[in-house]
Order: structure tokens, then sequence, then C-alpha cells
């Protein structure tokens, strides 16, 4: 009879262990879920602020270059060739 009470014993914590790893199972993954969560709410946070910085910067570009004149002109041939004189003469010198 006390090989019957053990049996039912060990039977019992086989059930216990059992339901405590399926326990520790669904908590975990619980756990990796909300973490995931967490990282996403970040994340959109994240690019949330960079896109309000982004419009601020913009803004401020956009004000700085209100009323400045961009000047273009095409180089004539005879400014290349000084350039490119000093350059090889710059590159001779060293």
């Amino acid at each position: 009879m006390e090989s019957e009470g053990l049996k039912g014993v060990d039977e019992l914590s086989y059930e216990e262990e059992q339901l405590q790893l399926i326990l520790f199972n669904e908590m975990k993954e619980k756990k990796i879920v909300e973490e995931r969560r967490f990282k996403e709410e970040q994340t959109n946070e994240y690019l949330e602020s960079l896109k309000i910085d982004e419009e601020r910067n913009s803004r401020k570009v956009d004000e700085a270059l209100v009323g400045v004149e961009l000047e273009c002109y095409e180089v004539t041939v005879e400014e290349m060739r000084s350039v490119r004189l000093l350059r090889f003469e710059k590159k001779n010198s060293s």
C-alpha cells in the first residue's frame, strides 16, 4: 500500500512539474511578446521624434535661405586652365 501511495505522489509531482514547465514557458512567451511590443513602441517614438527634428531643421534651412540668391555661372576655359596650372605647380613643387 505504501508503494501505491508513493506512486501517487510521484505521479502528482510529475504532473505538477509539467504544469510548472507549461506555466514557465507561457510566462517566457509573454515576456518576449511584451519586450517586442516595448521595442516597437520605442522605435515608433524615435521615428516620430526624428521626423519632428527633420521638419524643424528643414524649416531652419528654408528660413536661412530666404533672400539668399544663388549665383551660378559658367567657368571659362581660361579659368579652368589657370586652376589646372596651379594644381600642376603644387604637385611638382611637393
